[in-house]
């Protein structure tokens, strides 16, 4: 943050740890990073609004942000909603999650945002059936549209990248409603497979609903191309496929599921932030 232009505000939860280094010996915070910058907190605890179950307050008092309260990744972990349209939003997700299968498939995703017929034909075979299951899988033959539930779960390791994995958790399963929703679009803060350049950073957002960008980026992670691509079967020959086996293992044994929540109607007119 001793980077980000003197005079700005930063905007953190009230119950971000702010203690800095060498003070505290474990924090990440130096005093330039705080300095010349208004520290706004934003406090959750009296919050009367809640988004897909999460305490949500509406920042600036017109609806176009709303900050978060998504514990697990750290103390005071926040995420956003931007609304770009009168009725489409973007999910800034930070670090509730680091791929996108964590919260993808579900019921709901499935119905909204179908694969692409390739991507369809390329899981049959491409997919473990060692590791993931649906369905309608058969052995060695893995049926991706019978898959309703996220392929990842968060881990609960020692070196897990998350303070309290169990809230962590809970936070991914209600960020999910909002991705299998084809009004949301989900961004996380360690996206792979958008990393490649299918997202150009120069690109706007606003019309992203238009532009079909969910139904774009939103099956990548199952192209074998590309980069967030986890699911080999086991017999392949690639050592970063044996590097993750036990990972994905692990990951897709314990998976909780989530219950698709019932859809309703948004209009321009609508209170949408009680709809969740």
């Amino acid at each position: 943050m001793s980077k980000w232009p003197k005079g700005r505000n930063l905007v953190v939860s009230s119950q971000t740890d702010l203690s800095i280094f060498p003070e505290n010996q474990k924090s990440d915070l130096q005093k330039s990073d705080l300095d010349g910058h208004k520290v706004i907190k934003a406090d959750f605890s009296s919050s009367k609004t809640t988004i897909a179950g999460l305490p949500a307050i509406d920042f600036l008092g017109d609806g176009s942000l709303f900050l978060l309260d998504s514990p697990g990744h750290l103390q005071g972990h926040m995420t956003a909603i931007v609304r770009t349209t009168p009725t489409s939003f973007i999910v800034l997700g930070a670090d509730s999650f680091h791929h996108v299968g964590a919260i993808r498939p579900n019921g709901e995703f499935q119905a909204n945002i179908p694969c692409p017929r390739d991507l369809l034909e390329f899981a049959k075979n491409g997919i473990s059936t060692d590791f993931f299951w649906s369905t309608n899988t058969q052995p060695g033959r893995f049926d991706l549209p019978s898959r309703t539930q996220p392929f990842f779960s968060l881990s609960d390791t020692a070196d897990s990248f998350f303070v309290d994995p169990r809230k962590g958790q809970l936070t991914a399963d209600r960020l999910a409603v909002l991705d299998g929703d084809k009004d949301f679009l989900t961004l996380i803060t360690h996206d792979l497979s958008i990393a490649s350049g299918a997202l150009p950073l120069a690109t706007s957002l606003e019309n992203w609903q238009k532009d079909g960008l969910k139904e774009k980026l939103a099956w990548l992670f199952v192209d074998q191309k590309n980069p967030a691509f986890l699911f080999s079967p086991a017999e392949s020959q690639s050592s970063l496929d044996r590097e993750y086996a036990d990972c994905v293992q692990t990951c897709a044994a314990n998976r909780r599921s989530v219950g698709p929540k019932e859809k309703t109607e948004r209009s321009i007119g609508m209170d949408w932030d009680t709809l969740f």
